[in-house]
């Protein structure tokens, strides 16, 4: 990260690190709440969904499929509510 801030094509890195901190830290303490809300089998599929991310981008890297990474993304956020629903469905 040091090397980018300080190349000239990103002559205002140095400002970068302060919204950065800013949305981390209110991430960070706002994750304290929300911690009430999760279970641990959302925690588990939230796990299983980053793994499948990670397969499904190194079949990207090495060319076996082209899947754009982003319109994945939104699984990482819609699995919350999904693991919820399917926990009454289920149990």
């Amino acid at each position: 990260m040091v090397c980018i801030q300080e190349s000239p094509a990103f002559r205002h890195g140095e400002y970068v690190n302060i919204p950065q901190f800013i949305i981390m830290g209110g991430l960070f303490f706002c994750s304290q709440f929300l911690m009430v809300f999760i279970s641990n089998t959302m925690i588990l599929d939230f796990i299983s969904i980053g793994g499948l991310l990670t397969i499904i981008l190194s079949l990207n890297m090495i060319g076996i499929s082209i899947v754009s990474i982003v319109n994945i993304l939104p699984a990482l956020v819609i699995i919350f509510p999904i693991s919820y629903l399917f926990s009454f469905i289920f149990l």
